[in-house]
């Protein structure tokens, strides 16, 4: 679906990794769930090719949580 020029929209996703084995290789090993990305943001369609987004991404694993901000032109042919 199309949005209309002039549009504001609310973008958001979560993103869960999984691995399908745990062993990595030369005696190290990885959680089943590796990761989770957060993502929320707002955008803008300028034109019905072209989109501007604005966001918050967070993603956690294990040893570390990372905070940032996004920002993304979306163009189609």
């Amino acid at each position: 679906s199309d949005l209309s020029p002039g549009t504001f929209y609310l973008p958001a996703y979560n993103e869960i990794f999984l691995n399908g084995e745990e062993d990595s290789g030369n005696g190290l090993q990885v959680d089943t769930v590796d990761r989770n990305r957060f993502y929320g943001g707002i955008g803008y369609t300028f034109r019905n090719n072209l989109r501007f987004q604005f966001g918050y991404m967070n993603q956690s694993t294990d040893p570390i949580d990372k905070a940032q901000w996004q920002f993304s032109l979306h163009h189609s042919l």
